[in-house]
């Protein structure tokens, strides 16, 4: 080996040595690792799922966000079932500008069921843990909430039942938009005049109620549903209140009678009053007019002439009696001539009084 060699060989150990001497710490510096004790893995166990992350049921963002596309994916299909119970789960949930409602047809109840019943089964399942983004529950889109399409799959049984009712409610505010005036007719007439209907409402409570769940039927039918008994109580309560006031009312109140009589016609208007209302009593009885009040056309010539009064009546199952007003009238035949008397009116409201 010449000197050249033996000078680069011994370059190297130098250089080694370097890199050594700086990768230790010096002698009695070395630090002792003593092993952490513990319950090692079995070799068995398997990774984590990548969904679940490494606390089981709680998913991974990114975990999550496939789990959500992936349900989706499988279940979007299903979306209107899902929408026609959301306002059921929370009246502020919404799909775009769209409105959804429970359905009314029995056909599409038995699909709607079918749908959820299969989602609900996959949401405990396949689905299990899944979560809504967090950052989107405020916008309440229903479309960006899959796990509150599982809550309201799980929760389908409940949902129907309040979701049929609502549906019944909608297709029966004829009848009871109609209750409700009524009672706001007679709440604000200031002669405390009662309609037929109400008067019904008031003291013959149980058969108003049968007429009208007769009249509710068809739509509680419709949406496969019963009538709940009490489905009427809120209309019926405030009917007693206001049956309680009339009563009051009525018991300071007399009938003044008519200053005119006309004992044909009120013989006449007497027996109308019996034929339509069975069993009905006519106290007293009168007529505003002396005479005929007649109608013209817009030349003069006579079309028909009317007689109206006041009635004292008691009326069967009522409290008390009641006034009532009659109308009768006459059309024009030709020649000076009227034609038989007919019923213009037996009044359709009373006012209570004291029978004397």
């Amino acid at each position: 080996m010449n000197s050249r060699s033996i000078t680069l060989f011994s370059g190297i150990i130098i250089v080694i040595g370097g890199v050594m001497a700086s990768s230790f710490p010096a002698f009695g510096q070395f630090p002792i690792k003593i092993p952490r004790i513990g319950t090692p893995r079995p070799a068995s166990t398997p990774a984590p799922d990548a969904r679940q992350g490494t606390s089981g049921p709680n998913r991974s963002s990114a975990g999550q966000e496939a789990m959500r596309r992936e349900f989706v994916n499988e279940f979007g299909k299903y979306r209107t079932s899902v929408y026609s119970l959301m306002q059921m789960h929370d009246p502020k949930l919404h799909v775009g500008n769209t409105s959804y409602g429970p359905p009314t047809a029995k056909a599409d109840w038995d699909k709607t069921m079918l749908e959820l019943g299969e989602m609900d089964a996959a949401c405990r399942s396949k689905y299990a843990g899944m979560t809504d983004d967090p950052s989107r529950i405020s916008w309440g889109d229903l479309n960006n909430l899959p796990a509150t399409w599982c809550t309201i799959a799980a929760r389908r049984y409940e949902y129907a039942q309040k979701g049929r009712l609502a549906s019944v409610n909608r297709q029966a505010r004829n009848i009871t938009d109609q209750i409700s005036k009524e009672l706001d007719i007679v709440e604000r007439d200031s002669e405390d005049r009662i309609s037929m209907i109400s008067q019904l409402m008031f003291w013959d409570t149980d058969k108003w109620k049968a007429e009208m769940f007769t009249k509710l039927q068809p739509a509680f039918a419709a949406s496969n549903a019963t009538i709940p008994d009490d489905y009427l109580d809120t209309y019926i309560a405030r009917a007693m209140e206001l049956r309680k006031r009339r009563e009051a009312a009525g018991a300071t109140r007399s009938f003044t009678p008519p200053p005119n009589r006309d004992a044909a016609i009120e013989q006449w208007v007497r027996a109308q009053y019996q034929k339509s209302i069975p069993g009905i009593q006519i106290l007293k009885i009168g007529s505003q007019y002396a005479d005929w009040r007649v109608f013209t056309n817009n030349i003069g010539i006579p079309t028909s002439r009317t007689k109206r009064g006041w009635a004292l009546v008691k009326v069967p199952n009522r409290p008390m009696c009641q006034g009532r007003e009659w109308i009768v009238k006459q059309d024009y035949a030709g020649g000076g001539r009227y034609s038989a008397s007919k019923v213009d009116s037996l009044g359709y409201t009373g006012i209570l009084m004291k029978c004397e």
